[in-house]
């Protein structure tokens, strides 16, 4: 089974796990090797596709539960037996694979609370006032959007809050900015 994997995706590395062999290619996962048999690595959108046609769901026990499942299904031999075949479907998973991740990636990357120095609390204070995404903060920026929050928080709001939202737009910490950009931040509120 190594030896056609091999011939049908050059470049595959195979690392051991599952009491078998993991097959990756730029070191993304495509799928299992286990006991001669190949299983690939499904995406969120085909899972339910596959046991539709009813392939077999790889499963492992662990020590305290009985069948844990994987996200990897056994091809059939039909597909085994034709490269075009067997190729078109890793192909297909690599690039569902590739899309699911660049959409986890933006997903994250327009959360607030990905930022740095944006804790939760802070962010349920920002969709408060209209700053529901990263976009959002950078484009309104530091001063107004404390300005905004004072106008709801008033006097209570410390300027440690401007300082957290310069920083997340920033992409660091609040205590890497320097100093003089701080207090530039404090005399745009006067």
């Amino acid at each position: 089974m190594k030896k056609l994997i091999e011939n049908i995706m050059p470049g595959t590395t195979f690392i051991t796990m599952f009491g078998g062999l993991g097959c990756f290619i730029n070191n993304e996962i495509y799928g299992l090797i286990i006991n001669d048999r190949f299983y690939i690595r499904s995406s969120n959108a085909n899972i339910s596709y596959y046991k539709k046609i009813g392939w077999l769901r790889h499963s492992y026990s662990k020590k305290k539960y009985n069948n844990t499942l994987t996200r990897y299904f056994r091809v059939p031999e039909e597909y085994l037996d034709c490269d075009k075949k067997l190729l078109s479907l890793i192909t297909l998973e690599l690039r569902q694979r590739s899309h699911e991740l660049t959409r986890l990636q933006e997903d994250n990357e327009s959360k607030l609370n990905k930022l740095p120095n944006i804790q939760r609390s802070l962010e349920r204070k920002l969709k408060g006032v209209g700053i529901k995404t990263v976009e959002d903060l950078k484009s309104t920026g530091a001063v107004q959007v404390y300005s905004k929050l004072k106008e709801i928080e008033g006097d209570s709001l410390r300027k440690e809050i401007l300082f957290c939202l310069e920083g997340a737009i920033r992409g660091v910490r609040k205590e890497v900015i320097p100093k003089h950009r701080k207090e530039e931040l404090i005399s745009y509120l006067n």
